[in-house]
C-alpha cells in the first residue's frame, strides 16, 4: 500500500496491478484459444497501422469533452464520484509530473484493453467483458455502470479499428483524467481557505 502522497509507492503499485492484468490475459489466452484466430501476437501486429492509431485519437475527442463537462458540472451521484477521485487520487496526482500521468495512463489503456479487449471481448462477446470491466471498477453503483459503458464504447472501437485503437484512446482518456484531477485539486484548496493554506503547501500569490 501507499499513502496519499507516496509517488512512487503510487507508480509501483501502478505496474504490478496492471502488469498482471496482462499476465492474466496471456494465461487465458493460452487457456481458451479461439479456433478461427491467427493467434493474438498475429491479431495484435496486424492491428498496429497509421490509420488505427489515428481512429484511436479521434476516439478520445468524445470520451474527453463527455468527462471534462461532467467533472465541471457534476449532478446527483456524479459529485460522489468527484469527490472519491479527488479525495482518493487527487493527492498523488498532485505530486506527480505530467509524464508519471501518462506512464500510469498507458499502464491502464494498454494493459486494460490487452485483457478486456483483445482477450475477454472474442470470447464473451461485447456484453460479457464489459460486466467484468464495470466490476473491475466497481466503486460506487454509479462508478461501475459508468465505466461498463466505458468499456462498451471501448470495445466497439476495437471491433472497428483494433486493439491499439481502443489502448491509445483508453491511455489518452485517463491521461486527461488524471491531469485534470491533478490540477483542479490545488484550487479545492484553495477555495477552502481565505489565504490558501492547506497545511502542506500555499497556494496564493506572494
Amino acid at each position: 500500500m501507499y499513502s496519499m502522497n507516496d509517488r512512487p509507492g503510487f507508480l509501483r503499485a501502478a505496474i504490478a496491478l496492471e502488469g498482471a492484468l496482462i499476465l492474466i490475459g496471456i494465461i487465458l489466452a493460452w487457456l481458451f484459444p479461439l479456433a478461427d484466430s491467427e493467434g493474438l501476437v498475429a491479431t495484435l501486429r496486424e492491428d498496429f497501422r497509421g490509420a488505427n492509431l489515428g481512429w484511436g485519437v479521434l476516439a478520445t475527442i468524445p470520451l474527453g469533452l463527455l468527462f471534462l463537462i461532467t467533472y465541471r458540472f457534476p449532478v446527483g451521484p456524479l459529485k460522489q464520484i468527484r469527490t472519491f477521485l479527488e479525495n482518493a487520487l487527487g493527492p498523488v496526482l498532485r505530486n506527480c509530473r505530467w509524464y508519471h500521468l501518462l506512464l500510469v495512463a498507458a499502464l491502464a489503456g494498454f494493459c486494460e484493453e490487452f485483457l478486456f479487449r483483445a482477450v475477454l471481448q472474442p470470447r464473451l462477446g461485447l456484453v460479457g467483458s464489459n460486466v467484468l470491466f464495470a466490476l473491475a471498477h466497481f466503486i460506487t453503483p454509479t462508478y461501475a455502470l459508468l465505466a461498463g459503458l466505458l468499456g462498451a464504447y471501448l470495445g466497439m472501437v476495437f471491433d472497428f479499428s483494433g486493439y491499439w485503437s481502443a489502448a491509445i484512446a483508453h491511455t489518452l482518456y485517463d491521461w486527461l483524467a488524471f491531469s485534470v484531477i491533478a490540477a483542479t485539486l490545488p484550487h479545492a484548496a484553495e477555495e477552502s481557505s481565505p489565504t490558501g493554506e492547506t497545511g502542506e503547501e500555499t497556494f496564493s500569490s506572494p
